[in-house]
């Protein structure tokens, strides 16, 4: 009877415990993510994007403007009392710069893109990695869960001695605590790429869709960082200063 008591207490707890999980997850937002999502989740709540557009929508103003000024005093005489101002105005100075504005303010937001995408990339393979690594080591422990097991049934038949029982069961405490530790670095990977892509839940799933793809490539340092500097709109606003000089 007693036994009996035993296992319908074990299966109570049992049942409450994977209850108790389930309710959890039915609780808990879930986001499946490719890295595409991530980076367009990141983009869209981004204040530098959202304010690059409308740098974009002011330049081609000004830049508009600057045009209409133009065509109205191209045909005005200039002299030399009219000072520099006028002189530049008819040489069509101000819709150049008025166009450099415009050139910066797009090679801006496309840096804005360049830089969010870079830093979502790492932040989600960082947790592919993390769950990567994790799995492997939850492998090692039932590999040493499994080690210990046996040499414990070899010892209460007196085949080993009880210093092969302790270094299984170190190997054993060795795993365990290895994979508590991969366990928090994955959930802080997690947490860290929720807070980049601005998921607001405390309690939340994420299922990432791409996997970590090894690709081999050859690499040209100079031209890499001739193209980084070309698509950097404060390098590209100084260039243009100096030829409107």
């Amino acid at each position: 009877m007693k036994k009996r008591l035993t296992s319908l207490l074990v299966c109570i707890i049992m049942l409450a415990f994977f209850a108790t999980e389930s309710f959890a997850q039915d609780a808990a937002a879930v986001y499946t993510l490719s890295l595409q999502d991530a980076i367009n989740m990141a983009l869209e709540k981004d204040p530098a994007y959202a304010s690059a557009d409308i740098k974009i929508t002011d330049a081609q103003r000004q830049l508009k403007e600057a045009r209409k000024k133009y065509e109205d005093n191209k045909s005005v005489p200039v002299r030399i009392s009219s000072g520099i101002t006028a002189f530049q105005l008819q040489r069509g100075f101000f819709v150049e710069q008025a166009a450099v504005g415009v050139e910066s303010a797009k090679l801006e937001k496309e840096q804005t893109i360049a830089s969010n995408s870079y830093a979502i990339t790492r932040q989600y393979y960082g947790v592919k990695q993390a769950e990567r690594v994790l799995e492997s080591c939850e492998e090692a422990y039932e590999i040493a869960f499994n080690n210990y097991d046996a040499i414990m049934q070899q010892y209460s038949l007196g085949l080993v001695s009880l210093l092969d029982v302790n270094n299984a069961k170190y190997t054993l405490n060795q795993a365990r605590a290895a994979c508590e530790k991969y366990k928090r670095s994955l959930s802080l990977a997690r947490k860290s790429l929720a807070a980049a892509i601005f998921i607001e839940e405390d309690d939340f799933i994420l299922n990432l869709t791409d996997d970590i793809e090894y690709i081999e490539f050859e690499t040209n340092l100079l031209e890499d960082t001739q193209k980084a500097m070309e698509t950097r709109y404060d390098v590209y606003m100084l260039k243009s200063a100096l030829t409107l000089a």
